[in-house]
């Protein structure tokens, strides 16, 4: 189970399975990114104040994408300073290409650290995040054939 605290989003130690990043990191940091972009094309003519607000926002949601992918590097087996290049690539092609291909660039690198499966077992990043140790008796890999050959030797 996936304790969803404010380290999940601020914290780069550690690894994250590929459901917690779409269900608790991509979902409501991208809906978050999408309110809080209605919200300032709203509030631009009217309250200033607020749109400082949002102005400030921005860092935190980003350092959460960026905690959010190094730990998915981390699951895949890189290291999490490989987000420096997954943000600063598509900055520059923003920059010096024409029209929206930065933010299409981040989109599909976000896509395929959700979708590549994650390093089976511990790696140098910490533990599997998708094992429990349930108790001593069960293997700690869950994805093993270990509790199926226990209960063909019964």
């Amino acid at each position: 189970m996936v304790s969803v605290t404010p380290g999940f989003y601020f914290s780069a130690r550690g690894r994250t399975g590929r459901q917690p990043y779409w269900l608790f990191g991509v979902l409501p940091l991208s809906l978050l990114g999408v309110a809080a972009g209605i919200l300032g094309g709203y509030l631009r003519s009217w309250r200033p104040e607020l749109l400082v607000f949002l102005v400030l926002l921005m860092p935190v949601v980003l350092w959460s994408w960026v905690s959010l992918g190094a730990r998915r590097l981390h699951d895949i087996g890189l290291s999490g300073w490989w987000m420096a290049a997954v943000i600063a690539l598509p900055s520059a092609m923003s920059y010096f290409v024409t029209g929206r291909v930065g933010p299409s660039a981040f989109l599909s690198a976000m896509i395929i650290l959700g979708v590549i499966p994650g390093f089976v077992g511990d790696n140098q990043f910490g533990p599997d995040p998708r094992t429990e140790k349930v108790s001593e008796d069960q293997p700690a890999d869950a994805r093993s054939n270990k509790s199926l050959e226990r209960t063909r030797e019964r």
